[in-house]
């Protein structure tokens, strides 16, 4: 065999939040039993708690073939009473034999017959239900030296048909492929021996898979490509040229909104997209923005299924980050920022939980050609965001109060709450640089960090906003 694997589950594996399935007909019910629709599921709360959980244990720990003692494998399920009746149909046995390659997985063979007669189904206050079967091995003939046990999502039902499998986590239960159930046993005495092939991966997804090369890290301004690596976990025939041509479109972001940028061309060679551009300009930002529809799937399948761009059947777009252009001689601005209020004509170093007609002022130590472009500071482009409440904070808007002070006057109704504060600062916002001196133009804040702003968040900035956490600062 390939490689003995040791006795193991194969579980769900969710990524990111990026995504869609690849079943596009919604046939699964939803967790409460009922069937759904995308737009349903879309707008369900995203929960896998009442979904049902599956262990599989053997006696002894490793199975003997060739012994008149019977083998035992036990089943348990988790969270729901198991609805008997679907148990017959649902959980199969079968010995394996090679796969046809190396990144082939097992196939099945002749199945394997549990002892009717001793079968034994326990159900507990606990809501477990543990199903025990028993094997006659004696005959070493008769079996493969792996065995799979095999449940299938779309049988398999508990507590009256309103729970399923969702092992993939998302809000389908039940479903055909992401939810499919495969535990590999090794019977070492078996004498049908399984040379060739890999487990079956029901839930193989891009996600991980995929690692960009940043503009910024492989080049300063002037960069013309930006390169995609992808991962495969094994060898197939998919174009993926074309299908990486339809799923990814590389965006930039001009301060108020992120845009297509046309390619002059892509290719795909030795696991590595390409994509082509006029050349870049220091400071530009760019992200790759992913169109995870039902297409996003391999044409051929890979350890027994297609790979998809995620499981999770509601969600139909997410980002890679390409991060920000460089430039070869600029240095950036980490501004020192002090927080006050001014509530009633009293001034306090942070605002006061529940007090309203607060202002926030930032000081800058930076003056002259690094002092900030007061015409880079609007609220589109500096926010506050509430650490406590992940939320952003209405700014009325912003007035220069001397060469390095801005005062942010927040909306007069905003209650502030205590909650931690952090500034985040657009690629649009600059010092004076090139205006004052032969200074270069510089950024505030850190550019290094392109992460996006809290996931909470309504803004879509995501890569190439700069962010100061004001540790100790309160709004």
């Amino acid at each position: 065999m390939k490689k003995h694997w040791k006795t193991f589950l194969l579980s769900a594996a969710v990524l990111w939040a990026l995504s869609a399935c690849a079943n596009p007909a919604f046939t699964a019910t939803d967790l409460t039993g009922a069937k759904t629709t995308a737009a349903a599921a879309a707008n369900a709360p995203h929960s896998n708690v009442t979904a049902i959980a599956v262990t599989v244990a053997t006696t002894p720990a490793t199975l003997v073939a060739g012994t008149a003692t019977n083998q035992v494998i036990t089943v348990t399920f988790a969270n729901g009473l198991v609805d008997d009746a679907t148990l017959a149909t649902a959980v199969t046995f079968s010995n394996l034999k090679a796969a046809a390659n190396a990144d082939g997985s097992y196939a099945e063979d002749d199945a394997l017959t549990p002892i009717a007669a001793l079968t034994n189904v326990v159900k507990n206050a606990a809501a477990n239900t543990v199903v025990t079967y028993y094997f006659d091995f004696s005959t070493a003939a008769n079996v493969s030296d792996w065995i799979v046990v095999s449940i299938d999502p779309t049988k398999l039902t508990a507590d009256n048909g309103t729970k399923k499998l969702n092992l993939d986590s998302d809000l389908e239960q039940g479903e055909a492929s992401d939810d499919a159930f495969f535990s590999y046993l090794n019977v070492p005495t078996g004498t049908k021996a399984v040379t060739v092939g890999v487990a079956k991966n029901p839930r193989l997804t891009f996600m991980g898979r995929l690692a960009v090369a940043t503009f910024g890290a492989a080049a300063a301004a002037g960069a013309t490509s930006l390169a995609i690596t992808y991962s495969p976990p094994g060898t197939d025939a998919t174009d993926y040229a074309t299908l990486f041509d339809t799923v990814f479109e590389l965006q930039k972001f001009d301060g108020t909104q992120w845009a297509k940028v046309a390619l002059t061309s892509s290719t795909y060679a030795s696991n590595v997209y390409t994509m082509n551009v006029a050349a870049t300009v220091g400071k530009e930002v760019y992200r790759v923005k992913v169109n995870y529809s039902t297409t996003f799937v391999t044409t051929a399948t890979l350890r027994g299924y297609v790979a998809k761009g995620s499981t999770d059947a509601t969600k139909t777009v997410g980002y890679l980050d390409a991060g920000t252009i460089a430039e070869a001689t600029a240095t950036y601005n980490s501004p020192t920022i002090n927080m006050h209020s001014v509530t009633g004509g009293m001034t306090i170093v942070s605002p006061a939980a529940s007090k309203n007609n607060a202002v926030v002022t930032l000081t800058f130590t930076d003056t002259g050609a690094l002092g900030l472009d007061p015409t880079t500071v609007t609220t589109s482009t500096v926010k506050l965001y509430n650490l406590g409440t992940q939320r952003y904070v209405p700014v009325s808007k912003f007035v220069q109060q001397s060469a390095n002070v801005f005062v942010a006057v927040l909306d007069p109704t905003y209650l502030t709450t205590g909650g931690g504060l952090e500034v985040q600062f657009a690629p649009a916002v600059t010092d004076l640089g090139t205006t004052t001196s032969t200074t270069d133009d510089l950024l505030y804040g850190d550019w290094q960090n392109t992460a996006s702003p809290p996931l909470a968040s309504p803004w879509d900035h995501a890569a190439g906003w700069r962010i100061k956490q004001i540790v100790g600062a309160t709004i």
